[in-house]
């Protein structure tokens, strides 16, 4: 007789769908990156030496043997000053919405990491083949087989490492941590995840989940220290946003709603006017010339 066994359906917390790159980066002394920003995850870890890190309108110091992990769409650059130093860089994407909590945080790299992280630049060699001097890469035609897999379960390994380290701090004080005797709000966190994702529909429930809060109280402590509903707080930034497309670009008032989640123009106009007591036709006409010289003296 033929024994029915219960199939278990195993959940993956993170999952890796795509690299760009992976390389070791010499900084001579003085040396600075360009100042940039791109939609997909990126770790760089201290080999040796120290590096600067601006980020979100803060510089950072990291140390040898420390690690940084920038959020998409985070502007930021990396620069040295009167000494080498050599960095371990890694960009990629994915489903990877718990490393949110992770990000712009100095993490302390254990062994566990280091070896983890030396074992990825190791595999990445038999993988990956640069093709031009913008740190461009491209998989070998006659790569492992088994390559890529190795590459991207050691990967993940590495986030899982980290995200269990910064988790047995409790996820209560990573989030609120201390910076200089200042407690970090929630609201900050939220508003940074809302920013990044301010092309999209972001639902309280999403956030529930993100924040490992109840709705009610995530919905309280926002308002109690913003003054306004997450949502409400969340169209506000995607009209400051669609402000500088009005005045930037010639885009039709269709494709500047689509472009923040407003499923018609309609929609978009009445939540406009809602926080700026005017079309967004209008105000484009009435703000055009004087809008684009003050956005770009502050460029």
């Amino acid at each position: 007789m033929q024994k029915n066994y219960k199939r278990n359906v195993l959940q993956k917390s993170i999952e890796i769908q795509g690299i760009y790159t992976i390389f070791k980066n010499r900084m001579l002394p003085f040396f600075s990156s360009i100042i940039e920003t791109h939609d997909f995850w990126e770790l760089i870890y201290v080999e040796k030496g120290n590096v600067y890190v601006e980020v979100e309108e803060q510089t950072l110091e990291l140390c040898e043997g420390e690690l940084f992990i920038h959020a998409p769409n985070n502007c930021h650059r990396h620069y040295v000053l009167n000494k080498k130093a050599m960095l371990s860089i890694m960009s990629f994407d994915g489903s990877l919405d718990l490393l949110f909590s992770m990000s712009n945080h100095v993490i302390s790299a254990s062994q566990i990491m280091k070896a983890s992280i030396g074992q990825i630049m190791r595999l990445s060699k038999n993988v990956f083949e640069k093709i031009s001097e913008e740190f461009e890469f491209q998989c070998y035609e006659d790569r492992h087989a088994f390559g890529e897999q190795f590459l991207i379960n050691q990967m993940e390994t590495l986030l899982l490492i980290i995200l269990s380290q910064e988790g047995e701090k409790g996820l209560e004080e990573h989030l609120y941590q201390r910076a200089e005797g200042v407690e970090s709000r929630l609201s900050d966190h939220i508003i940074q995840y809302l920013a990044i994702h301010i092309q999209r529909q972001v639902t309280i429930e999403q956030l529930c989940q993100q924040f490992y809060m109840s709705k009610s109280t995530i919905s309280q402590r926002f308002k109690d220290e913003v003054g306004m509903g997450i949502i409400e707080y969340f169209n506000y930034m995607k009209i400051q946003k669609a402000k500088e497309m009005l005045l930037r670009t010639e885009k039709s008032m269709m494709e500047i709603a689509l472009t923040f989640g407003y499923s018609s123009n309609q929609y978009f106009t009445r939540v406009f006017r809602r926080f700026e007591k005017i079309s967004p036709s209008l105000y484009r006409k009435k703000n055009k010339k004087r809008g684009v010289a003050i956005i770009e003296s502050r460029a």
